[in-house]
């Protein structure tokens, strides 16, 4: 991550961290975020990690065609949009530039936000490759 092309400094990276965390809050969102290196955070770093706030979400069913539906804290896909959206709006107002991705998809490239727009576009590599055709 850089502030302003320049690597970042703890006091940028303490405020950053400072707002990701109350936003996230706000948004009833609960994730982990650690400072990896001197330069580097980790924001929810494994799924299960980033849950959503059942004191101001309702929980969110889940259907799973072998053991059938229940519910969860695990946030949708509208959440997950929700959720990155939020770190794109934090690191541009702190002018910070980084490459954030989540899973298959990229969140951030330098200062160039992606949205929803983009992530539908983005397809993992697994769907990539077993678009191959297959040769007999």
């Amino acid at each position: 991550m850089k502030h302003k092309n320049k690597p970042i400094t703890s006091p940028i990276k303490a405020e950053v961290i400072f707002e990701l965390k109350r936003r996230f809050k706000n948004a009833g969102f609960r994730t982990s975020i650690s400072v990896t290196t001197s330069t580097g955070l980790k924001i929810g770093l494994h799924m299960c990690t980033f849950r959503i706030d059942r004191s101001i979400h309702d929980r969110n069913l889940r259907h799973n065609p072998f053991i059938g539906s229940k519910l969860t804290d695990i946030p949708t896909w509208e959440q997950r949009v929700e959720f990155n959206d939020i770190v794109n709006s934090v690191l541009n107002k702190f002018k910070v530039s980084g490459r954030i991705r989540s899973g298959p998809f990229t969140i951030r490239d330098g200062m160039h936000a992606f949205n929803e727009n983009d992530w539908t576009l983005q397809k993992p590599e697994y769907i990539v490759i077993n678009e191959c055709p297959i040769r007999i």
